[in-house]
């Protein structure tokens, strides 16, 4: 037995030496297959690689086998043309890594003449600018931007030149002695100018906030019309007295302040007898555009007689009317045809007034969300999170009611949402596409993120857009904005 037993435990210390023997001759000769994966995208968008895990990761070498999901995201004023290195044409494709990859995500900028598509304003703001001012200005072009979207129909893009006037023009070597306020330019090259007197910072002028709904309000006209693009429709007090009712109007319902009382109050005694002087750019006693705006006032009031809502009769004058396209021949018909008043009797009937601005002043609860026919409402909706899985949510939006796990949102361009945010270990992003990370985030949204607090956001375009948790990537949901 005992010759026995040693035979057997022979057998098992020589099967085992030989097991371990293959299995590192099989490392040997099987190493781990690699392949160099290099993707970038050109000018005007982003990639994103995943792995099948759901991992965010960049170009480098992968095991041979590995399955990548690789998606491309134009930025906005682009669009995705296709791949370099794949025939694909989706802008999201799944390749098998069995050798060395090189791709390339393409984009183009989108065309200008598109209606579909926004103008670009490019903004260079001096250091010489206040704080406070750059952060009021970026607020007023955010609220601007859902108020008079600026579309791309007759330019695709502007610059923007903003600078303290003690600065000593910081951008003469671009736009030339160029001061003041003004959409300024020539058939070849048009920009915006903010000069901000330092006056206005000292004694605390809301001009130095009005001037910009007032020029932006120009860009919004040069959107709307060709004819007024182009130069060829310039009957100053159609467009300038608009302009500055348009900001006066901004300025009351933002700041609480009658910026058409308190500095558009200098009306000319000979807008009574002669408007039609008002017509010309080089027509005096039109201070801070005072005279054109009581004209505008005046055409609203006549309106208002033929019953005519007040709101109605602002949109009439700041939108219908132009979008018209008249030009300084046929301008006078299209007037009549907009407004059913024939301009010889509206400038006679501002005779039966007074050139006192308080005299046609507008009500002072008057919005332009009412006038541009904007939604304005506040959603509050709750949100916690019991898992890992969902958000859940409870509240109100344009549909009615919200509430269980994940559910789809819809607002309206306009309205406000207010996420009040209970959701520990889970930040909560809204993001203008699905996916993990703080990557795509909305512009505007205040606290954008937290775990625990209040993430406010109007939206400043229609389209969907996503709400995310930035670490679980099955906690999302849409969120319509029509």
């Amino acid at each position: 037995m005992k010759k026995r037993l040693i035979l057997i435990l022979s057998f098992i210390i020589f099967f085992c030496s030989k097991d371990d023997s293959d299995s590192s001759n099989q490392l040997e000769t099987n190493p781990v297959v690699t392949y160099d994966v290099s993707i970038s995208s050109s000018v005007g968008g982003r990639i994103n690689i995943f792995t099948r895990n759901g991992g965010n990761t960049e170009s480098g070498p992968y095991k041979a086998g590995t399955v990548l999901r690789i998606t491309a995201t134009p930025n906005d004023g682009y669009e995705f043309i296709g791949w370099t290195g794949s025939n694909e044409t989706s802008m999201e494709i799944t390749i098998t890594v069995n050798s060395d990859i090189t791709l390339t995500a393409n984009f183009e900028k989108i065309p200008e003449n598109s209606s579909n598509n926004k103008v670009v304003f490019n903004k260079n703001i001096h250091n010489s600018l206040p704080e406070d001012w750059t952060n009021e200005y970026n607020n007023i072009m955010d609220s601007l931007d859902i108020i008079i979207p600026v579309m791309a129909t007759n330019y695709a893009e502007l610059d923007i030149y903003a600078w303290n006037s003690n600065a000593n023009k910081p951008y003469s070597s671009i736009i030339g002695n160029q001061g003041g306020a003004c959409i300024c330019g020539n058939d070849v090259e048009r920009y915006m100018v903010l000069e901000i007197p330092e006056d206005e910072f000292t004694f605390e002028s809301m001009h130095r906030y009005s001037v910009i709904p007032h020029e932006m309000f120009h860009a919004y006209q040069m959107s709307i019309s060709k004819n007024f693009y182009d130069g060829d429709f310039r009957i100053k007090w159609l467009s300038e007295g608009t302009a500055a009712s348009f900001e006066s109007i901004y300025i009351q319902q933002n700041y609480s302040y009658n910026y058409f009382k308190f500095d558009q109050n200098r009306v000319n005694i000979e807008v009574l007898t002669s408007p039609e002087i008002f017509e010309n750019y080089d027509s005096l006693g039109d201070i801070n555009y005072s005279s054109s705006v009581f004209i505008t006032l005046v055409l609203v009031k006549e309106l208002q007689k033929n019953n005519i809502s007040e709101e109605k009769a602002f949109e009439l004058v700041f939108r219908n009317f132009l979008q018209k396209n008249p030009n300084d021949e046929n301008w006078k018909n299209i007037f009549e045809e907009v407004f059913s008043i024939s301009l010889e009797n509206f400038y006679s009937s501002i005779s039966n007034y007074s050139n006192d601005i308080e005299t046609v002043l507008p009500s002072e609860n008057l919005n332009l969300y009412d006038i541009f026919q904007l939604s304005s409402e506040n959603y509050t909706i709750n949100v916690t999170s019991p898992d890992s899985d969902d958000y859940i949510l409870n509240g109100k939006d344009a549909k009615g009611i919200v509430e269980g796990r994940d559910p789809k949102i819809t607002v309206k361009l306009g309205d406000k949402l207010t996420f009040e945010v209970d959701a520990f270990g889970h930040p909560f992003y809204l993001k203008t596409e699905q996916g993990l990370g703080i990557e795509d985030l909305v512009v505007g949204a205040d606290n954008n993120g937290t775990e625990s607090g209040a993430v406010i956001w109007t939206p400043s375009k229609k389209g969907t857009f996503y709400y995310q948790c930035s670490l679980h990537n099955g906690m999302y949901g849409e969120i319509i904005v029509e």
